[in-house]
């Protein structure tokens, strides 16, 4: 390692965080929540329909999902085969439907189950709905993590954290020439080996709640970006045994950059950096460097506690304990630096709006996590200042409590990585859809305008303008039927119009029966003349999604997030610019090890 570790690690890891925070990126979250149905929850529908559709934010697995529908005296209705309409990529939303048979007049209810095809998390619901009868929406209730699946996630994150911790450890170490630089590296290795079996049983665990074959999930593309994890772990153990000889330096570098760089892109792509939407590289690579750079973080800090506690007891161990903690500023700061902007942009990712923030489980854990390393950040501040301060003791307490703080903080994101992100349709108020005022089109010698209100599902009045364009008109209109069918739908009814007397204007009064894109089939009679059809495009606006009334604000946050990440990002490049001009201007630093220094036994460990 060079002189300008900590530099090169922030410059580098800044450009690439500022690459991309400043790209386009999509939406993502993580779990399948149901965003929508059709029918809607709470609605009431006048036309018995004929499916019903569950819109999911990401892939599910159609094999572990399930459906029931009961009536309101708890009799189960039978449904037809589950398929997915859309989202056959693991990168795509799933929408399951279901046949339906003849529903009677009365109140329904629809509890589902579903499997996550990103992360293998589990979720669930119920929703209700009416045919021609009154209901109520069913109330929020957002699902607890597991607490098995969250210790094995805070055993991952910190079996990860020793790995690399170590690794950087051992780094710093040798570039300041401590004689003792090798110790980190066992230790090293066997938390790299200790993750390797708990991303192992993890995947069981996984596995056995969601009902799945295991191997399915291994030879599926969940199965693909574990084996990618578990091959980064493997490479950082290798590194690390690697790195015990001098000579080997180089490849054991090669090796942990390797190794590091597939344990984080495999670790994001298992989380809730691939999900919703469309497959985002920009969200993959801000997740991978922010797991890298809490685990770095974290995993120095503990080596670094160990090693001034047993350095204390040797004589003249706390002069070289001092010596060497002053190596981690740098690599630290970096890696502060790295989490502050990657985590301000994947936070617009996983909460909706303020309100999501402070009223669900999911968003109080995050505030929690922000909290914790924040106060972890203070901490490291305080005890880079005491080092500097000349005469003054090693301020052993507060590191032991920037290493708790972190530990906890690895906790409270294995909370979050267990749990349904606070993205829920109702703590976010969506910007209302533009609907068209109306459409109009030529057939044969006719003029034709079409207008749908309210354009949503249930009764609608369809209005149509028609003019004849010939003169004198060859003939009156004796008829005009309009029929609205869905894509998905079979062919509603056609209903006779009634003329506006005095106008061109005929109107009929039709159901909608389902969101989305539709046809308006509109048939003109008249006497003497074969019948003109005419068929319009048309998009029936989806129902608003039902928004709690706002405690705080319900308002989206994920631009303004993005925005301040990719400022914050710019601010820290910055600075880290001119603290590299400084440092080259002043190469007598304190912090740069002398000749003298360096050939001191080191003690830390």
């Amino acid at each position: 390692m060079s002189r300008s570790l900590g530099r090169r690690l922030a410059g580098a890891a800044l450009l690439a965080g500022l690459a991309v925070l400043l790209s386009p990126a999509s939406p993502a979250s993580a779990h399948a929540y149901l965003v929508s149905s059709s029918p809607a929850d709470g609605s009431t529908v006048t036309t018995p329909p004929r499916t019903l559709t569950l819109h999911f934010s990401e892939s599910v697995e159609l094999a572990a999902t399930r459906i029931e529908l009961a009536d309101s005296a708890g009799r189960h209705v039978g449904l037809g085969a589950l398929r997915i309409s859309k989202g056959e990529s693991t990168e795509d939303p799933s929408a399951v439907v279901a046949e339906l048979p003849a529903l009677a007049r009365g109140a329904y209810r629809v509890s589902w189950a579903t499997l996550s095809s990103d992360d293998l998390h589990q979720t669930r619901g119920v929703f209700l709905f009416g045919v021609n009868h009154a209901v109520h929406a069913t109330p929020f209730n957002e699902p607890v993590p597991r607490p098995e699946e969250a210790a094995l996630r805070w055993a991952l994150f910190l079996a990860s954290a020793g790995a690399l911790g170590g690794l950087v450890a051992a780094a710093i170490r040798r570039r300041r020439g401590s004689a003792g630089w090798r110790r980190p590296l066992v230790p090293a290795a066997a938390a790299a080996g200790a993750g390797l079996l708990v991303a192992a049983g993890l995947l069981l665990d996984q596995a056995g709640s969601g009902g799945e074959s295991l191997g399915r999930l291994v030879s599926s593309g969940y199965g693909a970006r574990w084996a990618l994890r578990e091959l980064g772990l493997a490479l950082i153990a290798l590194a690390a045994l690697v790195a015990r000889r001098e000579a080997r330096a180089r490849i054991a570098a090669m090796l942990g950059i390797v190794g590091a760089g597939a344990t984080g892109v495999g670790a994001a792509l298992l989380g809730h950096a691939d999900a919703a939407g469309t497959f985002s590289p920009t969200r993959v690579a801000a997740d991978a460097a922010h797991l890298l750079a809490a685990a770095a973080w974290c995993g120095m800090l503990l080596f670094a506690v160990a090693g001034v506690l047993a350095a204390r007891r040797r004589p003249g161990g706390e002069r070289v304990a001092r010596n060497a903690l002053l190596g981690y500023a740098g690599p630290a700061a970096a890696c502060v630096s790295v989490m502050l902007a990657t985590g301000i942009y994947l936070a617009s990712g996983v909460v909706g709006s303020v309100d999501a923030a402070v009223l669900t489980l999911y968003g109080r854990a995050l505030l929690l996590k922000i909290l914790i390393f924040a106060a972890a950040a203070v901490a490291g501040l305080v005890n880079h200042r005491r080092l500097r301060r000349a005469g003054a003791a090693l301020p052993v307490r507060t590191l032991v409590a920037e290493a708790v703080l972190l530990t906890l903080a690895l906790a409270a994101a294995a909370v979050l990585t267990s749990g349904q992100p606070a993205r829920e349709p109702e703590f976010v108020a969506a910007p209302r859809l533009a609907i068209p005022s109306f459409v109009d089109g030529r057939a044969g010698d006719l003029q034709e305008t079409l207008r749908l209100g309210p354009n949503r599902v249930g009764p609608n009045v369809a209005a149509v303008d028609i003019y004849d364009t010939r003169r004198p008109a060859p003939a009156p209109i004796h008829s005009v039927s309009v029929r609205v069918t869905g894509v998905d739908q079979a062919p509603g009814p056609a209903l006779t119009a009634t003329n506006i007397a005095g106008t061109r204007t005929w109107t009929a009064t039709v159901p909608v029966v389902a969101a989305g894109r539709s046809v308006v089939e509109i048939a003109v009679t008249r006497a003497g003349l074969p019948a003109v059809t005419t068929r319009f495009a048309w998009t029936v606006a989806a129902a608003m999604p039902r928004v709690r009334p706002a405690t705080v604000s319900t308002t989206p946050i994920a631009g303004s997030l993005r925005t301040l990440a990719a400022a914050v990002a710019v601010v820290l490049a910055i600075g880290w610019g001119a603290f590299g001009r400084r440092r080259r201007r002043a190469p007598g630093h304190p912090e740069v090890e002398s000749p003298e220094r360096a050939r001191e036994p080191a003690g830390i460990s």
